[in-house]
C-alpha cells in the first residue's frame, strides 16, 4: 500500500530548475466525458501537478496552499485577485529562499462555471505579466519590512534575498523577468451525481479527470470514506487533498490512503491536518509513523486554522495569530523529530489590509470592519499578517 502527497505550485526560483519536471503545458482542449459543463483545466495540465506533488512529497518542494482564488463578480473589479496573487509569489519569494525548493501554490476556484472561468483567465493572465517577476515580488516584500512593526526581525533575511538577486543577476538569470510561474486550481465540490461535474479524459490514456480544478479535495465534511464524493475522487485521475482533524485515527488515515490511492501513485495524495495548537504535538506523531511505516511517500501539510478556532464576545468566528504559529511550530518539530518531512502549509488570507485575525502586526478589536467575511467558514489573515507568517515560518524551515 503506498500514497502520494502533494498540491499545486508556483514555481519561484528560475524558470529551467533542473529539481523540476518540464513546465505545465498551454490549456488544452480535452476530451468531453460528461456533461457537467465548461472544462477550465486539461487532463494533461492535471498530471502535470501530480508531478509536481510527488517532489512535494520527497521534499524536494514545498506547498502553499491558499483557500481560494476570490475573483470578480458583478460590479467588482479584479484588484483583489490580483493583490492576492501578488501576495502569494511574495510569499513563495520568502519560502522558496528559505527551504532551497521549488514552492507549489494552489488555491479553490468556487462552483460558479462562468465566475470561475473569468478567474482563471485572470490567473493565467497574471502568470505572465511583469507583475509576476521575482524582482517586483522581492521589493514588494522589502516594502512590508520597511512599513511593519515586526519587520526589524526579518531584515537579514531581506537582505540575504537581495544577494541572491544580485547573484542571479549577475549569471545571467534576470530575476525582473517573469520567470516560470505555475497556479494550480481545486476545491470541495458539492456531493453532485457523476453527470453533473464537467470532466474530461486524458487524449492518450482515456482515463478522466475532473475538468473543474486540478486538486479535488475532500473536506472533513465530505470526508465519509463510504459517500459519494469520496467514491467519485477514487475514480478521477485528479491528485487528492484530504482534511485530516483531531479525531481522526490513524486506521482511519490508512483506510483513506486505501480507498483514494490504492495503487501507490506518487503525487495522487495530499494529507492535510488541523490538530489545534494544543494538540498537535500529541496527535500528529501517531499518524505520521502509521502511514510512514505501511504507505508510500505523502505530503503532509499543516492547516493551522481549524483547529484553533474561536468566537468573539461580539460573534464573530476567528482564531489567534499566535496559534496559528505555534501549531505551525509543532507541527515541523514533529516531522524533524521523526526524520520525516512536512510538506507545506495552508492558509487563508487576503490581499489588502483589512480586518484579519487577532495577534501579529494587526490587533483584531470588537466593531472592526469585517470586508472579508471572518464570520464565515474561516477567518482570514490579512495582507501583512500573510507576509509575517511566510517570514516566520522561513525561520522554521531553516531550522
Amino acid at each position: 500500500m503506498r500514497a502520494g502527497g502533494r498540491a499545486a505550485r508556483i514555481h519561484v526560483p528560475h524558470a529551467h530548475d533542473p529539481r523540476l519536471p518540464p513546465a505545465a503545458p498551454e490549456p488544452t482542449a480535452a476530451a468531453p466525458v460528461g456533461s457537467g459543463g465548461p472544462e477550465l483545466v486539461s487532463a494533461q495540465e492535471c498530471n502535470v501537478l501530480v508531478s509536481r506533488l510527488s517532489e512535494v512529497a520527497r521534499g524536494r518542494a514545498f506547498l502553499l496552499q491558499c483557500g481560494d482564488y476570490t475573483g470578480p463578480t458583478a460590479g467588482r473589479s479584479a484588484d483583489p485577485l490580483r493583490d492576492k496573487l501578488e501576495t502569494l509569489l511574495q510569499m513563495s519569494v520568502v519560502l522558496a529562499h528559505a527551504a532551497s525548493v521549488p514552492v507549489v501554490v494552489t488555491g479553490g476556484l468556487g462552483h460558479r462555471p462562468e465566475t470561475s472561468a473569468a478567474t482563471l483567465n485572470l490567473i493565467r493572465a497574471f502568470a505572465r505579466s511583469a507583475q509576476a517577476g521575482l524582482h517586483q515580488a522581492h521589493l514588494r516584500n522589502l516594502e512590508f519590512l520597511a512599513r511593519s512593526p515586526t519587520g526589524g526581525r526579518h531584515v537579514r533575511t531581506g537582505a540575504e534575498i537581495d544577494r541572491a538577486m544580485r547573484f542571479m543577476r549577475a549569471y545571467g538569470a534576470d530575476p525582473r523577468g517573469t520567470g516560470a510561474v505555475e497556479f494550480f486550481t481545486g476545491g470541495e465540490g458539492p456531493p453532485l451525481p457523476d453527470g453533473a461535474v464537467p470532466t474530461c479524459a486524458h487524449p492518450a490514456t482515456g482515463r478522466a479527470y475532473a475538468a473543474s480544478g486540478h486538486l479535488q479535495w475532500v473536506g472533513q465534511r465530505a470526508g465519509h470514506l463510504d459517500g459519494a464524493h469520496v467514491a467519485r475522487c477514487a475514480r478521477l485521475g485528479n491528485p487528492v487533498a484530504v482534511t485530516l482533524g483531531p479525531s481522526v485515527t490513524a486506521d482511519e488515515t490508512l483506510s483513506c490512503v486505501d480507498r483514494l490511492n490504492p495503487e501507490g501513485e506518487p503525487g495522487r495524495l495530499t494529507l492535510v491536518v488541523g490538530m489545534g495548537t494544543d494538540r498537535v504535538r500529541d496527535l500528529l506523531p501517531v499518524l505520521v509513523e502509521k502511514v510512514t511505516g505501511n504507505a508510500a511517500p505523502v505530503a503532509w501539510v499543516c492547516d493551522p486554522v481549524h483547529g484553533n478556532l474561536f468566537e468573539t464576545p461580539d460573534g464573530r468566528r476567528t482564531c489567534r495569530f499566535d496559534d496559528l504559529v505555534d501549531e505551525l511550530s509543532g507541527f515541523f518539530a514533529v516531522h524533524r523529530e521523526l526524520g520525516t518531512r512536512g510538506g507545506g502549509v495552508r492558509v487563508e488570507f487576503t490581499g489588502d489590509d483589512s480586518a484579519g485575525c487577532p495577534g501579529g502586526d494587526h490587533v483584531l478589536r470588537a466593531g472592526d470592519p469585517d470586508r472579508r467575511g471572518a464570520v464565515a467558514r474561516a477567518p482570514r489573515l490579512n495582507r501583512r499578517q500573510a507576509l509575517e507568517l511566510a517570514f516566520l515560518l522561513g525561520e522554521m524551515l531553516r531550522t
